[in-house]
């Protein structure tokens, strides 16, 4: 279990595995395909100091004329990093121009440490994960799902119910997040 900086987040060699390998294994004899969070930082980033809009990597990549790649790994860092690497970034332009609200206050929470803003994030993002794997395990999926980070690995049988519970969490802890399956 992490530190404050990471939120406490669980690592474990399982996380660490690159996916590609992951979605090789079996679980309870049948293949796994992941459930995760489309956009979770920057949707954790809108409700906590901004509108609560919904952002998608994709809204992004269309309003700045770049590939959904790019989108997908400057959010990566865009929240884990410096106020001046964020202004770097080609989506710092989408955030100035369609989320003003955000960037300020992101900006604000960067002020002592850029890394007080991904610790609060990572926190969130821990919250949510605790109550959706609380939630399968009262459904008595406790066997046949594998934490992930923002993702939960389950077999195809599992996939419709662990995407539902995801979004009931996310919608009962006012988050405006959409679950992805595979």
């Amino acid at each position: 279990i992490g530190n404050f900086k990471s939120g406490g987040r669980v690592t474990t060699s399982f996380t660490l595995m690159p996916k590609w390998i992951r979605i090789k294994l079996l679980l309870n004899n049948s293949k796994i395909v992941g459930v995760d969070y489309s956009a979770l930082h920057p949707n954790i980033a809108s409700t906590l100091w901004g509108t609560s809009e919904s952002i998608s990597h994709q809204t992004i990549a269309d309003s700045l004329s770049i590939p959904i790649q790019t989108a997908k790994l400057e959010h990566l860092k865009f929240f884990n990093t410096s106020t001046a690497g964020m202004e770097k970034m080609l989506i710092y332009d989408y955030y100035e121009k369609n989320q003003p609200e955000l960037l300020e206050n992101v900006k604000k929470t960067k002020v002592s440490t850029y890394k007080r803003t991904s610790a609060l994030m990572f926190e969130a993002e821990v919250q949510i994960m605790t109550e959706v794997i609380s939630r399968l395990n009262h459904l008595g999926l406790s066997d046949s799902i594998i934490y992930v980070y923002d993702e939960i690995m389950t077999t195809l049988e599992n996939t419709q119910i662990v995407k539902q519970v995801m979004e009931q969490i996310a919608t009962d802890l006012k988050y405006n997040l959409k679950a992805n399956i595979g």
